[in-house]
C-alpha cells in the first residue's frame, strides 16, 4: 500500500476510533452496524 493511503488509513482511524469501537460491540451483540463517515 502507498505510503499516503496508509497515511489516510490511520488518520481516519484515530478520528473514528470511538464510533468503531461501539460498532465492534453492536457487531458482538449482533445488532445493526452505524455508518462512519469517510475521510474528506
Amino acid at each position: 500500500m502507498p505510503r499516503r493511503a496508509l497515511h489516510l488509513v490511520f488518520e481516519w482511524l484515530d478520528l473514528h476510533k470511538d464510533e468503531l469501537m461501539e460498532n465492534w460491540e453492536r457487531m458482538e451483540n449482533g445488532e445493526t452496524l452505524a455508518k462512519i463517515t469517510p475521510l474528506d
